[in-house]
C-alpha cells in the first residue's frame, strides 16, 4: 500500500479513536456472539452422541439450561454489538463531516474563488459517503470475520490440530486474494466518483 494511501486510511480511522471503548465493546460482543454460535452445535453434538444414549437426565437438563443461557447471552451481546456499532458509526460520521466543513471554512474565500462549486459539493456527495462506508460496512465486517476466524481456529485446534493445518492454506488464500478483488472494486468506485464529480462541475 502506498504511503499516501496508508496515511489516508489512518486519517479515516482516526475518527474512531475518541470512541475506542465503544469499539472495544463492539469487538468483545462480536467474540461472544461468535463463540456462542460455534459452541451451540458442539453442545448439540454432545447431547446426541453422549447424553441421550446413556440417558443421564440430570446432565440432559443441565445441558439444555446451558444452551438456553448461552442463547440469552448471545442475543444480549448481539443487541449490545448493534448499539455499539451504530454509536461508533453515527458519531464518527458526524465528526468527519464537521472536520471537512471546518476545514473548508478555514480555507477562506480564495479557495472558493479558485474551485468550482461542484467540486466542493462532491466532497459531501461522494467522498464523505465513501469514507463513511468504512464505518458502516468494512469495519464491522472485518471485526465480525476476524472474531469468527479466531473462535473457529480455537475450536478447530482443540478438535483436530491436523485437520486445522489442512484448512490453513485455503484460509490464507482467501484472505490474500480477497483484498485484491476489493482493491479493484475500490478503484472502479473511485473512477465512478471522479466521473460524477466532473459531471457536477459542468
Amino acid at each position: 500500500v502506498p504511503a499516501s494511501k496508508r496515511r489516508l486510511y489512518l486519517w479515516c480511522l482516526s475518527f474512531l479513536k475518541p470512541y475506542r471503548w465503544h469499539v472495544a465493546a463492539f469487538i468483545a460482543c462480536g467474540l461472544v456472539v461468535s463463540a456462542v454460535q460455534l459452541a451451540i452445535p458442539r453442545a448439540i453434538q454432545t447431547l446426541i452422541d453422549e447424553i441421550i444414549p446413556s440417558r443421564p437426565f440430570d446432565l440432559f437438563a443441565w445441558l439444555l439450561t446451558g444452551i438456553a443461557a448461552a442463547l440469552v447471552v448471545m442475543f444480549l451481546a448481539e443487541a449490545a454489538s448493534n448499539l455499539m456499532e451504530r454509536t461508533v458509526r453515527e458519531y464518527a460520521s458526524r465528526d468527519l463531516t464537521l472536520a471537512v466543513f471546518n476545514q473548508l471554512r478555514r480555507l477562506g474565500f480564495s479557495y472558493f474563488e479558485r474551485t468550482a462549486v461542484g467540486e466542493t459539493l462532491s466532497l459531501f456527495h461522494n467522498e464523505i459517503p465513501a469514507v463513511e462506508g468504512i464505518y458502516d460496512r468494512y469495519f464491522p465486517q472485518m471485526v465480525q470475520r476476524l472474531s469468527l476466524l479466531a473462535v473457529s481456529a480455537v475450536l478447530m485446534l482443540s478438535t483436530s490440530p491436523r485437520l486445522s493445518l489442512l484448512v490453513v492454506p485455503f484460509a490464507l488464500g482467501y484472505y490474500v486474494m480477497g483484498p485484491r478483488f476489493e482493491r479493484k472494486a475500490g478503484l472502479l468506485a473511485q473512477d465512478v466518483n471522479e466521473s460524477r464529480s466532473a459531471f457536477t462541475k459542468k
